[in-house]
């Protein structure tokens, strides 16, 4: 019997940078990895990117697009240059343009309203697009191959960033990235559930500014001892005593800031550490790009019974983490921490459940 359960350790400044952390931290359990395609050649054909061709080649059923586009219009002539692309893939995907206009019932049927709508089918399933981009046909197949959507909660009542709204600090962004990705993004106010919901697929508290009361870190703790996953991004400068949350996992969050002069290259200042060295793991395979992570605090390896660690992302040699941020000049002293410094963090944790070896998984992302 295996079980499953993951913790995420960071904080949550660069929330963009956040949310493509988090993803990346959960590829293996969502079966997701979140990538921009850029088209660089000559005559600007599109070239699908590797999600793309990952959930191509992995449709095990039919897939049919109809596209409901005008015949002579631009957004039919870019469709098509996509959808050859995704027919070329996969030969359980085909695609077939739709006169609204000379197939009236056809487009009734399928409640069409505007031109350049897709309605993607796979049985009895089916959903609609609104949009011809690469990445709107990917969530599409995402979204219709599913039988459930993946459910990610988003614990609220203690200062953490909104998950919806216009705040600069907020998680709207993410939240809609992470539902054109097919994904079930919802609030958790564990003070009135008093627990987390066995089809969360993943909890995540991003950046909590007050203490979690000991009835609700119970809940966290029975959700994970169930096989649950959770993401926890704590800034460096936040009041919330996190140890209870982390404890028994060997993830240590101490109170520092990481300082790295080489920011300063790219216009940033010292609090910007850069993250761009990736130690091999299935998580971050392909995965390259550089990161920005303002104001981060480290996430440190500690002995814990039956844990084991993966370091996932890390700064370069330049950076530190500084106790004394008030101190100058900055610069590494003794008793800062030298870099690389770690911030992003998976641990891995082995149970025995009735005579049977179970394994469970925790993950910790950084400050971030």
């Amino acid at each position: 019997m295996s079980l499953r359960r993951t913790l995420t350790y960071g904080t949550t400044s660069a929330l963009l940078v956040v949310v493509l952390a988090a993803i990346l931290v959960f590829a293996n359990l969502l079966s997701v990895r979140h990538y921009r395609r850029f088209d660089t050649t000559a005559n600007q054909r599109f070239t699908l990117s590797p999600q793309t061709r990952n959930v191509l080649t992995g449709l095990s059923a039919p897939v049919e697009a109809l596209c409901f586009f005008e015949p002579d219009g631009k957004e039919r002539q870019e469709a098509t240059q996509l959808f050859e692309q995704a027919q070329a893939a996969s030969r359980n995907f085909t695609y077939r343009f739709v006169d609204p206009d000379k197939h009236p019932r056809e487009a009734q049927a399928h409640a069409i309203t505007q031109y350049g709508t897709t309605v993607l089918r796979q049985g009895e399933r089916t959903i609609t697009i609104t949009g011809h981009a690469e990445g709107d046909l990917t969530s599409g197949l995402i979204r219709v191959t599913r039988a459930q959507r993946r459910q990610i909660r988003f614990t609220t009542g203690h200062g953490e960033r909104p998950l919806h709204g216009t705040d600069r600090d907020g998680l709207d962004v993410a939240a809609r990235a992470l539902e054109q990705q097919g994904f079930e993004v919802s609030e958790l106010l564990l003070l009135q559930t008093g627990a987390v919901a066995e089809e969360s697929d993943v909890v995540v508290i991003a950046g909590p500014k007050k203490p979690f009361l000991p009835a609700e870190v119970a809940a966290i703790h029975r959700y994970l001892d169930g096989g649950g996953n959770v993401i926890l991004l704590a800034d460096p400068d936040g009041d919330a005593d996190l140890a209870p949350l982390v404890a028994g996992w060997g993830v240590g969050l101490p109170k520092e800031l990481i300082l790295d002069p080489s920011s300063r290259m790219f216009g940033g200042d010292y609090t910007v550490p850069l993250v761009a060295q990736y130690p091999p793991h299935a998580i971050t395979q392909g995965f390259s790009l550089a990161c920005f992570f303002p104001v981060a605090r480290p996430v440190v390896k500690e002995e814990a019974a039956g844990v084991t660690h993966a370091v996932i992302a890390q700064t370069g040699p330049q950076a530190w983490g500084e106790t004394e941020v008030a101190r100058e000049p900055l610069q590494l002293d003794d008793g800062d921490r030298p870099g690389p410094v770690d911030v992003i963090l998976l641990a891995e944790h082995a149970a025995a459940e009735a005579g049977e070896g179970a394994v469970t998984q925790a993950v910790g992302a950084p400050a971030a």
